[in-house]
């Protein structure tokens, strides 16, 4: 009886394991595009040394890519 109880315990702990990494995989994911949106929105703060047509093209670019990136397109 002991060893039933022992392994229904590790089930379930495995269990609740498995459910608290996809809980933290899903909050992670949505901190990194949080983080990626704000970066976009920054890009014209980093390059305002540069003309502003170049800092327009700049931040299409690196929108566009932030779009790939989170469609899974390389």
């Amino acid at each position: 009886m002991g060893a039933l109880v022992k392994m229904l315990k590790g089930f379930f702990s495995t269990i609740s394991a498995l459910i608290q990494f996809i809980i933290d995989f899903f909050a992670d994911l949505v901190y990194v595009i949080g983080l990626l949106g704000k970066f976009v929105l920054e890009i014209p703060q980093y390059f305002s040394w540069l003309p502003s047509s170049v800092v327009a093209v700049l931040g299409v670019c690196f929108s566009l890519v932030v779009i790939y990136m989170i469609l899974g397109r390389k």
